[in-house]
């Protein structure tokens, strides 16, 4: 599923940062990047970091056609950017 996001930091580069700025603890964040490298390579969707701090699982996409927001959740409608802001 990876190879489907070209010319962009690592996801966990991006998502990593945007759960830190909203507050999420140290424990929840590494409790999301061990589901992702689990399921990263076999999931049909890929889980929305704050839904799945939530206790849902979301649907992450990749955004094209902006440099500014890389990922977008079509769930909660959060939107992760490169800098690792996050906006709901």
């Amino acid at each position: 599923m990876t190879g489907m996001l070209p010319d962009r930091p690592d996801a966990l580069d991006v998502l990593v940062p945007a759960l830190r700025r909203v507050g999420t603890s140290e424990a929840s964040i590494k409790s999301f990047v061990i589901h992702w490298r689990r399921v990263i390579d076999k999931a049909t969707r890929l889980p929305c970091p704050l839904c799945y701090t939530q206790g849902g699982w979301g649907e992450l996409r990749p955004v094209t056609g902006r440099d500014d927001i890389l990922y977008a959740c079509r769930e909660c409608n959060s939107r992760f950017g490169m800098d690792g802001s996050v906006t709901s």
